[in-house]
């Protein structure tokens, strides 16, 4: 649940600590005086005298160590010319994207891998379908392409049925590419599965979903590099080639 960051601060405000907390008494502190917020993690920041709290939503905050003062948005270390708030949900993002099983990815392969991406994707995105024109490309650059599907608007959105269509399938790379570049294709459908087969895809997608949601994806497609940095957006295959060797 999010949390108003106005009534965050004026809630810290009346309950300010002089003294230097450990991170288990942040966590106490803030689940005592704001239990609406659920944390995931405290860990110390780069910043002297300030933890970052990670939060269920998948954003981070910064804490001073006597749980008085709270920052929001972006953070930069002028010096090293490094963001620090990017940084930390990157770090974040990296250790979610590696618990996705591999069953749940529908992955384009670079026969000579050097690099990997994950993309949120829905079949009915027109974005997303100019951004899967780029598979040959990135796959020639080694860079092995993972989609994880995403609808838009949960289940009342537009290419709900379509990635419905998609996890049903036997080869659900073919699957994608034919909704990708054939819109209005009839050629998949789910209405021969079970109710046991069709809860189970509609099981699937809400994992996805809130996987997602948690990363931080509101739109598609929805990039993230393997250490997590999330890249929002169409990006032809140079340009993202281009932030992918930024990171080296």
């Amino acid at each position: 649940m999010r949390v108003a960051f106005s009534t965050l601060l004026l809630s810290l405000a009346f309950s300010g600590h002089a003294l230097a907390l450990n991170a288990q008494q942040i966590k106490e502190k803030l689940a005592q005086d704001i239990p609406a917020v659920q944390i995931d993690k405290v860990e110390k920041s780069e910043i002297d005298g300030f933890y970052f709290v990670d939060l269920n939503d998948g954003s981070s905050i910064l804490i001073s160590n006597d749980g008085r003062y709270v920052f929001s948005g972006e953070v930069i270390d002028i010096n090293q010319r490094i963001n620090l708030t990017q940084e930390r949900k990157a770090s974040v993002n990296e250790a979610l994207l590696a618990g996705i099983n591999k069953d749940d990815l529908i992955t384009f392969k670079a026969e000579n891998e050097a690099d990997v991406i994950y993309i949120f994707t829905d079949p009915s995105c027109p974005y997303c379908r100019l951004m899967h024109e780029e598979i040959p490309a990135l796959n020639d650059l080694g860079v092995t392409v993972n989609y994880v599907l995403y609808p838009r608007g949960g289940d009342r959105g537009p290419g709900f049925e379509s990635i419905q269509a998609v996890l049903h399938s036997d080869d659900k790379a073919a699957a994608i590419h034919e909704f990708k570049t054939n819109e209005h294709t009839t050629k998949y459908g789910f209405s021969d599965k079970t109710d046991a087969q069709k809860e189970a895809v509609l099981a699937d997608i809400k994992r996805y979903y809130d996987l997602g949601n948690k990363l931080g994806v509101r739109g598609t497609p929805a990039t993230f590099l393997a250490d997590g940095l999330p890249v929002s957006g169409y990006k032809k295959a140079p340009e993202l080639m281009e932030i992918i060797q930024s990171r080296k």
